[in-house]
């Protein structure tokens, strides 16, 4: 099986999350790459797609939003996971299955695509950043 795992990524940590995902999948015996959406991979190569996406007030980025809706026919026709890199914490109570961390645009996948899963992980904060606010995905 050939994946691809496909994300946008404004500071690094949903990168490192796509890299983490294929290196796991060539661990296990598929022969994976993790590829920005900036670089334009096509799905129709690929037996199957994982798309990750940071999150940035409830949303994908707008490249990996455009992704998916550009590729729809191509990724409705394999299998597809996603996964968002987001809230640096979980509010008291919360869960990471919790629905109120999911992205807007999940729904909308759900619906077009017919993702396997989607998967929200801890976006990651650097100290550098921490003093201007902004978060590292």
């Amino acid at each position: 099986m050939n994946v691809i795992v496909v994300y946008a990524s404004r500071y690094g940590s949903t990168r490192g999350i796509a890299e983490f995902i294929a290196e796991k999948l060539r661990e296990h015996g598929t022969q994976a790459e993790a590829r920005s959406v900036d670089a334009a991979p096509r799905p129709e190569e690929y037996d199957a797609v994982v798309i990750g996406s940071a999150v940035y007030m409830e949303h994908w980025m707008k490249e990996a939003a455009e992704f998916v809706r550009r590729n729809q026919t191509a990724l409705a026709d394999r299998p597809v996971w996603l996964f968002s890199s987001g809230p640096l914490e979980l509010e008291q109570g919360a869960g990471p299955d919790d629905p109120e961390l999911e992205p807007r645009e999940i729904g909308e996948f759900r619906e077009s695509i017919h993702p396997r899963g989607h998967r929200v992980f801890f976006g990651a904060l650097k100290p550098k950043f921490a003093s201007s606010g902004s978060l590292t995905h």
